[in-house]
């Protein structure tokens, strides 16, 4: 009962602490992942963590775009960059983009740009702000060159025509922008006010991802002071039955046997000698 109820409290713990939904329903996003190292979803997780590092990726909706531009600050997701990762990210997680039996993958239609910005200021197109670019940079995202090159002004997306213009890139060996080179030559005190700029509405609050950690590790701990308890326990009960098992064994006293026949015949014979 003890072992069940732990494993029944691990496991709401465990979905309280859940990370964000950055994984791949299928394999028909690998030709970003494999190229990239991580999947678009993570990608776009990442960046827009630059801005509010408590943000994490969820489920997005089947309707189109699936996610939208917020948060305080909004300027890391106020761009096409992050849209063409957003598309990405829904058909990621929708297991969608095969290119098979007829899987076209999720296309964006005419306006679903201004959708995702949600009224976003000064919106960027087919770059980054600079204290943006400074943070992906300082961060080690790797921002495909395909995601600043395509860009429909007047907000459609296109899975087909992505998925081909990216993969002529990689072939090509031109999977990452060289735009981090350039900015990582600026000045470093800039670079670092910049991202401490974009991150000081999260500073004041614990990190999701420390709480997590923190919680998992207590739970960890509680379970493993339950077993030692118990294994201890379990031994000395073990040891003291032992104990009471001893005590009531029988002694084993050796008992030398005498024949009265023997005794008799040697009595006689000193007998024998002291007459004679």
């Amino acid at each position: 009962m003890l072992a069940h109820r732990i494993l029944v409290f691990v496991g709401l713990i465990a979905g309280i602490v859940r990370a964000g939904n950055t994984t791949c329903k299928t394999t028909s996003l690998d030709w970003y992942t494999r190229s990239v190292g991580e999947t678009p979803c993570r990608t776009y997780e990442r960046m827009r963590q630059i801005c509010d590092r408590d943000y994490q990726v969820g489920d997005f909706r089947t309707s189109i775009p699936g996610d939208n531009c917020g948060g305080q600050p909004a300027t890391c997701c106020c761009n096409s960059v992050s849209f063409a990762l957003s598309m990405l990210c829904m058909n990621c997680q929708h297991g969608t983009g095969s290119g098979v039996f007829g899987d076209p993958g999720i296309d964006a239609e005419v306006g679903s740009y201004e959708v995702y910005l949600n009224h976003c200021v000064n919106p960027t197109n087919k770059n980054l702000r600079n204290d943006v670019q400074l943070g992906v940079c300082q961060q080690g995202i790797k921002l495909p060159a395909f995601l600043y090159s395509i860009f429909w002004r007047d907000g459609p997306w296109f899975y087909g025509a992505i998925k081909e213009y990216a993969q002529l890139d990689i072939s090509g060996g031109k999977n990452n922008t060289g735009l981090c080179t350039e900015a990582s030559s600026a000045d470093n005190n800039n670079s670092e006010a910049a991202t401490t700029t974009l991150s000081e509405a999260g500073k004041s609050r614990v990190p999701v991802g420390a709480i997590a950690g923190g919680v998992v590790a207590g739970v960890v701990l509680l379970i493993g002071s339950v077993f030692l308890g118990f294994f201890i326990s379990k031994r000395q009960q073990d040891k003291k039955l032992r104990d009471l098992i001893e005590q009531r064994k029988p002694l084993n006293t050796a008992f030398e046997y005498y024949d009265p026949l023997v005794g008799a015949t040697v009595q006689s014979r000193e007998l024998y000698c002291r007459l004679t």
